[in-house]
C-alpha cells in the first residue's frame, strides 16, 4: 500500500491535471501572461502572489493591493477586460493549488464592486470593429514577385483558410495539417475543427473550403493558396500532427511549433502585408485577426447571401446526420458569392 503522503501528492497531482484541462491552450497562454505581470507588480510592491490568509488584516492589505494593481493596468490604456484577466488567472493558480485563502479573498467584496465598475467603463468605451479586406485587398495580399519564401507561403495560405473558414485567431493556431484533407465531393478541401471559442468541449467540425473556378475568381482561389504551402511545408518535413501554420523565423527558417499568442501574432502579420502593399500604418491598423471573419461575412452579405447560410459557416455546428447536406450547399453558396462567382 501507498504510504499516505505518495497518496496525497498523487491527488494534489490529479487535480491539478483535471484544472489544466478545464481551459484551453490559448485560455492557459492568457492566464499565464496575466499572471507574470501580477507577480511583478506585487513582488514590487512587497506583496504576496497569492493571499497570506483567510482573514485578518494581511488578507486587507493583499485585496487593496489586487484592487491597485487592476487601477494600475487600467490607468496605463489596458482595456478593463484585459486587466480583469489578473483575477481569473489568481483564481485559477489558486485552485490548482487548493489555495483557500486567495479563492476566499477573491470574492471580497471591494474586488466585486472594482470588477464591476471596470464592467461598466468598458461598456462606455466606443466600440471599435475590425475592418473587412475587400476583394481587391485580397488580390494584392495573394500576389508576390518571383520565388516566394515559405513565410509568403504561410501567410497567404493563412489568410486563405482564415477567410474561406471564417476563423477566429484561437481557431487558426490549433489546426494541424491533419486536421485538413481533400473534398472532390465540393471540389475543394475539408478542415477539421476540434475545438473553437463556441465549442470548448470539442464536439468539432468540418468545414468545406470550396475551390474558385471561375477564370475572374481565380486569383482568389483559397485552395491553391493552402495546396501551394502544404506541398511545400511537407516537403520541409512536417507530420500529419505538426500544426497547419507554424512558427516561422526569419523568410525561411520553419519551427513546426504552433504560434503563441496568435490574435496579437496574426494581427501583426496581417497589418505588415497590407502596409507592404501600399496602406500607411494608420490605415492598416484598421485590420485585425477578426477581419477574416468579418471578410467572410460582409462580402457574403454584399452579394446576397442570407444571414441563415453565412451563420451556417460563422457557427461553426458539426456537420451531422440530415444538416449535412443543407450545411454544405449553404457554405458553398456563401463562399461562391465571397469569391465573387454568384
Amino acid at each position: 500500500m501507498a504510504p499516505l503522503q505518495s497518496v496525497d501528492a498523487s491527488i494534489v497531482k490529479t487535480a491539478m491535471d483535471l484544472a489544466d484541462e478545464a481551459v484551453s491552450a490559448n485560455t492557459r497562454r492568457t492566464y499565464d501572461r496575466a499572471w507574470r505581470s501580477w507577480t511583478v507588480w506585487a513582488q514590487a510592491h512587497d506583496l504576496a502572489a497569492l493571499c497570506p490568509e483567510e482573514t485578518g488584516p494581511e488578507r486587507d492589505r493583499w485585496v487593496a493591493g489586487l484592487i491597485l494593481h487592476l487601477a494600475d493596468r487600467v490607468e496605463s490604456g489596458v482595456k478593463p477586460s484585459t486587466a480583469a484577466q489578473a483575477i481569473h488567472a489568481i483564481r485559477w493558480r489558486a485552485m490548482r493549488s487548493n489555495d483557500l485563502s486567495t479563492i476566499t479573498a477573491l470574492a471580497h467584496p471591494q474586488i466585486t464592486l472594482r470588477l464591476h465598475g471596470m464592467a461598466r467603463r468598458e461598456a462606455d468605451l466606443p466600440v471599435r470593429q475590425a475592418d473587412p479586406l475587400t476583394l481587391d485587398l485580397l488580390r494584392s495580399l495573394y500576389e508576390h514577385a518571383g520565388d516566394p519564401s515559405a513565410r509568403d507561403l504561410r501567410d497567404r495560405a493563412l489568410i486563405a483558410t482564415a477567410t474561406a473558414a471564417a476563423l477566429r485567431a484561437s481557431s487558426v493556431a490549433m489546426l494541424t495539417l491533419r486536421d485538413l484533407r481533400p473534398a472532390a465531393t465540393i471540389d475543394g478541401l475539408v478542415l477539421h475543427l476540434r475545438k473553437s471559442k463556441t465549442d470548448q468541449t470539442g464536439v468539432g467540425a468540418d468545414i468545406p473550403i470550396k475551390r474558385a473556378t471561375d477564370a475572374g475568381a481565380r486569383a482568389l482561389d483559397p485552395v491553391s493558396k493552402i495546396n501551394a504551402w502544404t506541398r511545400f511545408y511537407r516537403a520541409s518535413g512536417a507530420t500529419p500532427d505538426s500544426p497547419l501554420f507554424p512558427r516561422v523565423r526569419g523568410s525561411n527558417a520553419i519551427t513546426f511549433e504552433a504560434l503563441r499568442n496568435p490574435d496579437e501574432v496574426i494581427t501583426a502579420m496581417l497589418r505588415k502585408r497590407l502596409i507592404g502593399i501600399g496602406l500607411d500604418e494608420h490605415e492598416a491598423n484598421r485590420f485585425s485577426s477578426h477581419s477574416f471573419r468579418a471578410t467572410f461575412v460582409t462580402l457574403s452579405a454584399a452579394a446576397g447571401v442570407t444571414e441563415g447560410d453565412i451563420a451556417e459557416v460563422t457557427r461553426h455546428r458539426s456537420l451531422a446526420s440530415v444538416g449535412i447536406y443543407r450545411r454544405v450547399s449553404a457554405e458553398k453558396v456563401a463562399q461562391a458569392a465571397y469569391l465573387g462567382e454568384r
